[in-house]
């Protein structure tokens, strides 16, 4: 395999691959192989297996028995939105780690990619690292099902080198301070739906999929307790409720008094305003289900123009999460609070936090000791 990588007439790099097939042959299992002038074998069960076929045997046979619907129809998007107009029907046994990078470059810096056509293809927009990310995932999940099926021998994804843009300030807001909340809850007085959710969103710490997956039967007043066991998603035009992210999604949060007062309120208040037999804590007018969009832009309508404006509503999970571990209660308790899976995914996040509990430590043990 021979690469070339020159600049085109309008100062654009270009790769050029040329690949010599030097023998094909065999298994003693009937499966296929094919040898490249770099002595490097792929082995196929049907030889020259193109991407595009790969993807759709991917998420027919994988993706869709084993992911979550709203994954598959993410999934599905990366794949045709991006990896089927840049790979097409190239076989994938030629497919390597150099090759992807480079790609995966070109999206990333210039917005743009070479088509199976070999024709430079300008993208919706620059990619994110979060979505090239995303998209590098997809692919390597994909890859590693053609490797189980014994289509290649190795996935390439492995060794792919993801471009890194200079790292910016992220200026938007993500914790609130102590001496800030009285002033940011003063924007949600009163009743109204919006107010509700944004109140609990703070106080429990729940996805806002979760608190919007909420039915009146996961509240047990007696109890003060939510039982948080689905979140809601909005796929190709239908509301969807899902099992949570992971298994540890699935817990009890307990309500303190301001919680339980704001649910009975808004529960009194829907009452007469229901107009379905749907059992969603919160709903439309018409009783449907509320969709996160419409949540977030009611959040960003009552910030707007105050120090709150850049927030988002995910913030306010972030917030629960800082008060709980800056008052001392146990990081590990406050993982189980948020439903994440591993502890130090908890740890990650909160760096910062963590930190000054460690020297809150140092100035305790001074203090006592001194």
């Amino acid at each position: 395999m021979k690469r070339e990588i020159y600049v085109d007439m309008e100062g654009n790099r270009q790769l050029h691959i040329s690949i010599e097939l030097t023998g094909v042959a065999e298994t003693e299992d009937g499966a296929i192989f094919t040898r490249y002038d770099d002595n490097k074998t792929e082995y196929s069960r049907e030889a020259g297996i193109g991407f595009d076929e790969l993807c759709a045997e991917y998420l027919k046979y994988y993706a869709e028995p084993n992911l979550k619907q709203s994954t598959v129809a993410a999934y599905e998007t990366a794949i045709y939105k991006y990896l089927v107009p840049m790979l097409g029907n190239t076989e994938i046994g030629i497919l390597d780690s150099d090759m992807l990078t480079e790609m995966l470059t070109n999206v990333h810096f210039a917005g743009k990619f070479r088509t199976a056509d070999s024709y430079y293809t300008a993208a919706d927009t620059l990619l994110t690292s979060t979505k090239l990310k995303m998209l590098h995932y997809v692919l390597k999940s994909v890859m590693k099902y053609a490797v189980s099926k014994h289509y290649i021998k190795k996935n390439p994804c492995i060794e792919v080198m993801l471009p890194m843009r200079a790292k910016t300030i992220d200026t938007r807001k993500k914790y609130l301070e102590d001496h800030e909340i009285h002033k940011f809850l003063a924007l949600f007085e009163g009743y109204s739906l919006t107010n509700v959710a944004v109140k609990i969103l703070l106080f429990t710490g729940m996805r806002s999929g979760e608190l919007l997956g909420l039915k009146w039967s996961d509240i047990d007043f007696k109890a003060h307790r939510i039982s948080v066991s689905r979140t809601l998603t909005h796929v190709n035009g239908e509301y969807i409720l899902t099992s949570p992210k992971s298994e540890a999604g699935r817990r009890t949060i307990y309500m303190n008094k301001t919680v339980e007062s704001l649910l009975k309120e808004h529960r009194q208040n829907q009452r007469f305003q229901r107009k379905s037999g749907n059992d969603a804590v919160f709903t439309t007018d018409s009783g449907g289900y509320v969709l996160r969009q419409s949540l977030n832009r009611a959040f960003h309508k009552a910030t707007r123009g105050t120090r709150f404006a850049n927030m988002s509503l995910h913030c306010l999970r972030h917030c629960n999460a800082t008060m709980l571990l800056n008052n001392g209660v146990d990081l590990k308790i406050v993982s189980e609070h948020l439903g994440h899976s591993q502890i130090s995914t908890t740890a990650n996040i909160y760096t910062n936090v963590t930190e000054e509990s460690r020297r809150k430590i140092a100035r305790v043990m001074e203090k006592k000791l001194s």
